[in-house]
C-alpha cells in the first residue's frame, strides 16, 4: 500500500498542468458578419465620421480562437463602431479607441459562422414570432370549430 502512495506522489511531481492562450496575430473587430483589422496607426478625425453603426458585443475565446457576433480579440464590450464617410463598409470603419479617438479598421474576410450567430439575427426573432402568431391562430381556430 505504501508503495502506491510513493507512486502516486512521484506521478504529481511529473504531471504538469498547460495553459496557453492565443497570441493573435493584430487586433480585430466583427460587424454585420465581417472581420476588419484594425490599424492602429491610422487615426480617422471625428469630422470623417458618419452614423454610429454597431458596437463590440461579444470577446473572442482567447482558449479557441472561436467568436461570434459583433466581436473583438481585443477591445472590451461596447467599444463603437462608426461608418467613414465616403467609404464603403465593404472596405473601412472607424473603431471608437478611446472618447474621442477613432482609427481605422479595414475589412480582411467573412466571419466563420458559429451557430450563436443565428440567435443575434433579427431574422430569427421575427421568423419565430410569425411562428407563434401563426401556432396561435390555428390553436384559437380549432377551439372555434
Amino acid at each position: 500500500m505504501k508503495k502506491v502512495v510513493y507512486l502516486f506522489i512521484a506521478c504529481l511531481f511529473f504531471y504538469s498542468t498547460s495553459t496557453s492562450a492565443l497570441s493573435w496575430a493584430y487586433s480585430f473587430v466583427v460587424h454585420n458578419g465581417k472581420v476588419y483589422e484594425v490599424k492602429e496607426d491610422i487615426t480617422i478625425a471625428q469630422s470623417e465620421l458618419g452614423e454610429m453603426i454597431g458596437k463590440v458585443e461579444t470577446k473572442a475565446d482567447e482558449q479557441s480562437g472561436k467568436y461570434f457576433g459583433n466581436a473583438s480579440n481585443y477591445y472590451k464590450i461596447g467599444t463603437r463602431y462608426f461608418e467613414i464617410k465616403e467609404v464603403s463598409t465593404s472596405k473601412a470603419i472607424a473603431v471608437e479607441s478611446k472618447p474621442n479617438n477613432f482609427i481605422k479598421a479595414e475589412y480582411l474576410h467573412e466571419a466563420p459562422f458559429h451557430i450563436t450567430d443565428i440567435l443575434y439575427s433579427g431574422y430569427t426573432w421575427i421568423i419565430m414570432g410569425v411562428g407563434v402568431l401563426l401556432l396561435g391562430f390555428v390553436v384559437l381556430r380549432s377551439r372555434q370549430v
